[in-house]
């Protein structure tokens, strides 16, 4: 698990963009989606990261264009997950909101 302040990375497959610890956060977390690809983004929360096998669920709609989703009910942390892929590059950032998304 990631605990930090902002989380980034880039796939170009299916599978875990970037993951953060959240639980810690007072303000709401923003995710971001960008890169030119042909592919579906997840935003997905977990309410126990430290559990055998953590639990993942879908936040909102699923990305399959750049875009923005803001999440501000009480998780333990996030990730951006590419669950379809047919091509270029998805780039992928989280951490805590200051502002408005």
């Amino acid at each position: 698990m990631i605990n930090s302040n902002f989380a980034t990375g880039s796939v170009t497959a299916t599978g875990v963009i970037c993951q953060m610890g959240v639980e810690d956060c007072q303000v709401p977390v923003g995710c971001l989606v960008g890169g030119t690809f042909v592919g579906t983004v997840l935003v997905e929360v977990c309410y126990d990261p430290q559990a055998v096998s953590p639990t993942w669920v879908a936040f909102g709609s699923s990305l399959t264009a750049p875009g923005t989703a803001k999440i501000d009910v009480p998780v333990k942390a996030v990730r951006l997950r590419c669950s379809a892929f047919t091509s270029g590059t998805i780039v992928g950032g989280i951490g805590a909101l200051m502002g408005t998304i």
